[in-house]
């Protein structure tokens, strides 16, 4: 559906301006297929699933379970831990849900993790949870506890062919956490590989998402931004939201700065700020992510790339259920992930919880290489204050 929606922009000194807008939905579109069935279990924390899934003795691995957890969330990966991401019910069958869902299996091997006394014991956790990722056809990325040299030898103990076939064609990292930089870099970028190499064979987590029906987001038909109006299609049928977005022109011919407030005509708006046009970020740094919205509680912020020459993909979730204020900036500071790659027609999409057609889309963006970015500043320190006079 297409609809085109009046509005006002307010700009500097009062000025007024109209601004007329043409917003394209759709309508019962249905993926190819019908629509994935909901899942079992929603983790709270990571809503959109899980990259990879920590799996290890509290014994003696969970030091290492809660360092790996915690380094490689900041490095953008959607990680599962027990302790972390299980919610209230039956936590066995919810511990089996996400191992079968999550691309990754990344058991953490320690010298209790062979005991053969416990893992070759049909109710042990460890053994249920390999072998539900086995099952499921997961990629196994194992990490070793630092200074654990006899691992392989101990691999021998473990009664089921699978799980020993899978550690020992693994390419198994050791971590050393009192110098983890390196180690987790290269941790990452397996994991990374890996998740490429599911997402193509069909088995998708949220890093690396099932593209969408192309004519899901479609690209805006492009209306130059002073004098524009946010214009909603709701289920196919053209309905044009008329929040200004526009500044229009002031009585002395100059163009008005882009308004800071939406007008609200009476109905929900988002509009997308920052990225602003040609923004340069790079990967590993923080992008500042700036939105305006009326009558919308909470946002998804999301990642596009192009995947023809007309249409959109979503590459990335970037966050949930994110408050949205109105009639002032809502900001979200994105800290880039490292394994994204470098390309420079990104875009943002910012969209209503309640309302998927109520959204819109950041200017066009770049993301380069970490090795291409500035020194960042070094803050300075703060001068001790001067002696009183005696």
């Amino acid at each position: 559906g297409a609809g085109a929606g009046m509005g006002v922009g307010m700009g500097v000194g009062g000025a007024m301006g109209p601004g007329v807008g043409v917003g394209m939905g759709v309508g019962g579109v249905e993926p190819p297929g019908g629509q994935p069935a909901p899942p079992r279990f929603v983790c709270q924390r990571h809503p959109h699933g899980h990259d990879v899934f920590i799996s290890g003795r509290r014994e003696d691995g969970a030091v290492e379970a809660r360092h790996l957890f915690t380094q490689l969330e900041a490095m953008g990966h959607q990680v599962f831990l027990d302790r972390n991401c299980l919610d209230a019910g039956d936590f066995n069958e919810q511990m089996k849900f996400y191992a079968e869902t999550t691309p990754v299996f990344m058991p953490v091997l320690t010298p209790k993790y062979f005991n053969a006394d416990r893992f070759n014991k049909d109710t042990d956790f460890c053994r249920i949870e390999f072998l539900v990722a086995l099952s499921a056809k997961c990629s196994v990325q194992p990490v070793v506890q630092a200074g654990y040299k006899e691992w392989t030898a101990d691999v021998p103990k473990l009664d089921h062919e699978g799980v020993r076939k899978a550690l020992l064609s693994s390419n198994a990292v050791e971590v050393n956490w009192e110098l983890p930089e390196a180690s987790m870099e290269r941790i990452s970028k397996f994991v990374t590989v890996l998740l490429r190499r599911m997402a193509a064979a069909g088995f998708h987590g949220p890093s690396f998402p099932r593209p969408v029906v192309p004519a899901a987001i479609p690209i805006p038909i492009p209306i130059p931004r002073p004098a524009a109006a946010a214009a909603a299609a709701v289920g196919g049928v053209g309905v044009g939201a008329g929040a200004a977005v526009g500044a229009g022109v002031n009585a002395g011919g100059r163009p008005v700065p882009r308004r800071t407030t939406i007008i609200n005509p009476g109905l929900p708006a988002v509009e997308v700020t920052r990225p602003a046009q040609s923004t340069v970020s790079y990967l590993g740094r923080t992008l500042e992510i700036v939105w305006h919205s009326v009558d919308v509680n909470r946002v998804d912020i999301k990642l596009l790339e192009p995947c023809s020459e007309t249409q959109l993909q979503v590459c990335m979730e970037i966050a949930t259920r994110v408050p949205s204020r109105d009639n002032q900036p809502n900001l979200y500071n994105w800290k880039v992930p490292a394994h994204l790659r470098t390309r420079d027609d990104y875009k943002i999409v910012v969209e209503s919880l309640d309302d998927r057609s109520v959204r819109d889309l950041s200017f066009q963006f770049s993301l380069l290489p970490a090795s291409a970015a500035p020194p960042e500043p070094r803050p300075q320190p703060t001068p001790a204050p001067a002696p009183a006079p005696a």
